[in-house]
């Protein structure tokens, strides 16, 4: 072979065809060689994209197809400027292109044109204009998902978009908006309503209703599977002895409060009026884990929710119970607490707390003396990502929001889900 002589191009990706049997791919568009002697579709294989497979002759054909139908544009509605419709390349500053390459320009075609002066910036414009505004809402969705109505000291992220979506909602012109155009009207005294006030009567009407169902229910499961006061006292001692030495990351005190507190749940399953969290009105407050009461409605509240202390109260039976199991002591099913404790849990671990993270401790150590079948190691990466999240990994032994008991509670959990972790 001569050394002027061109060497042949190489062949990139061989088609799907000539891949599976094993021969040497020509790379012609619209198919190949082998594939056209074979009559059969030449189908090239991309894995960089989802759809894998993508035909030679699709350029080739939409580019065939879209002259079709331009010819019968024009031969039946002769009166239409095709040339009015949208352009990729500027046809003032660049002979036209066929159609299969015009309708994907390349690169270098798009850094040779130059801006048409017959609109300047148009264009541009309204494209950066419409990015910067994307961008600046991306960079402060963030900003916009802090539960003020929540005593944990933590940033949620974008990630809580329930928070922030009302709030781009709220468009008069979108049918879809949370906010109706009513909402908007001057008040009766004249004043502008308040779009954030509307949407937070319209938020408590739809979800009150909601809210006291489940607190009923709840309270019903707590009536029919709470076992005596005294074996549940039996229960709980017996966790503590075999747990709480080697995972202190639970609160004896505030156990024993939560333990009462529930049994008066029990007790008042007809309850009408309830606190924050769904407590009934009845219950004094306790603390939990150490902490300070939430100051909401200028009062003293629970900061854990009735879910979650019913939750963790299961959880604390139904292990103690599989030990008992374990010494073939029947006395007490693990798998009525199991499934209690489980009717409860979404709501219990809606939001990263404390007492959530508490309650996936517990859902670990379940796992250890249960024979069902769970993923452990998914649960504790749960766990480990709610923990930083609450920022337990930071030392907030100089913060000023934390008491002495509480802050203990705190490192503990973090340095038993560590533990466990490890």
């Amino acid at each position: 072979m001569d050394a002027g002589s061109k060497q042949p191009k190489k062949v990139r990706l061989a088609c799907e065809r000539c891949r599976d049997r094993r021969i040497k791919c020509d790379g012609k568009v619209p198919a190949c060689e082998n594939c056209s002697k074979a009559q059969v579709p030449c189908i090239d294989v991309d894995t960089r994209t989802s759809a894998g497979r993508i035909s030679r002759a699709f350029q080739h054909n939409a580019a065939a197809r879209i002259e079709w139908l331009e010819s019968i544009i024009r031969t039946r509605l002769p009166d239409v400027d095709l040339s009015a419709g949208p352009h990729l390349l500027n046809t003032e500053t660049v002979s036209p292109a066929p159609p299969q390459e015009q309708s994907q320009p390349t690169i270098g075609q798009n850094r040779g044109v130059k801006r048409s002066h017959s609109a300047p910036g148009q264009e541009h414009g309204q494209s950066h204009s419409v990015e910067q505004s994307a961008r600046s809402m991306a960079l402060h969705l963030g900003l916009l998902s802090l539960d003020v109505n929540s005593s944990q000291v933590h940033y949620l992220g974008s990630s809580s978009g329930s928070l922030f979506t009302p709030m781009l909602r709220a468009n008069q012109d979108d049918p879809t908006s949370l906010f109706p155009a009513s909402s908007h009207e001057p008040s009766v005294d004249g004043s502008q309503a308040d779009p954030f006030t509307v949407y937070e009567q319209i938020e408590e009407s739809r979800l009150e209703q909601t809210h006291v169902a489940q607190v009923h229910r709840l309270y019903a499961m707590l009536k029919t599977d709470l076992p005596s006061r005294r074996d549940c006292s039996h229960l709980t001692n017996m966790f503590f002895r075999h747990f709480h030495a080697e995972y202190p990351f639970l609160h004896r005190p505030t156990i024993e409060c939560m333990t009462d507190a529930l049994y008066h749940c029990s007790d008042v399953v007809d309850e009408i009026s309830f606190q924050y969290n769904g407590w009934p009105a009845s219950q004094q407050w306790f603390p939990c884990n150490g902490e300070d009461a939430q100051n909401l409605n200028n009062g003293k509240q629970i900061a854990i929710s009735v879910f979650a202390a019913a939750t963790q109260l299961f959880l604390i039976l139904g292990i103690s119970a599989n030990l008992k199991t374990q010494k073939r002591d029947y006395q007490y099913d693990p798998t009525k607490f199991h499934e209690a404790a489980k009717a409860a849990l979404d709501p219990a671990i809606s939001k990263i707390s404390l007492h959530a993270l508490q309650i996936i401790l517990l859902l670990v150590l379940r796992s250890f003396t249960s024979t069902e079948r769970s993923n452990t190691w998914a649960t504790v990466h749960l766990g480990m990502a709610f923990a930083v999240e609450l920022g337990l990994h930071r030392d907030a032994s100089s913060c000023d929001s934390f008491s002495e008991a509480a802050h203990q509670m705190r490192r503990r959990v973090f340095y038993c889900m560590y533990s466990l972790e490890r």
